[in-house]
């Protein structure tokens, strides 16, 4: 099998467990939870890719940087509650959660 076909693999299968999560930890619409991994993971394979997973880390703070907090910013600014705003922070970090996790060398 060739490269491209298990990277599209990983990101499908991390983008679906990545949905999964965002949509059990904050209640919104599957086509809002399916589109956010699907970001979430994309970013989390681009920037394990050009790190070369030397630092699982930053790979995982990509998308809570770029996504995760504008949106709990967003949902500060709107609610005027904490507990919105880390709801969507910790929803974006379990949508980028298993593309992690399926880098790591025991997958």
């Amino acid at each position: 099998m060739s490269y491209l076909y298990r990277a599209l693999i990983v990101w499908g299968v991390s983008s679906a467990a990545g949905a999964f999560l965002y949509r059990s930890i904050r209640r919104a619409g599957w086509v809002r939870s399916a589109a956010n991994a699907i970001a979430a993971s994309l970013l989390v394979l681009a920037l394990a890719w050009v790190l070369l997973a030397t630092q699982p880390i930053v790979a995982i703070l990509g998308p809570l940087g770029l996504f995760g907090l504008p949106a709990a910013l967003w949902q500060l600014v709107r609610h005027r509650t904490w507990q919105q705003a880390l709801r969507v922070l910790a929803a974006w970090a379990g949508a980028a959660l298993p593309a992690e996790l399926l880098l790591q060398p025991w997958f």
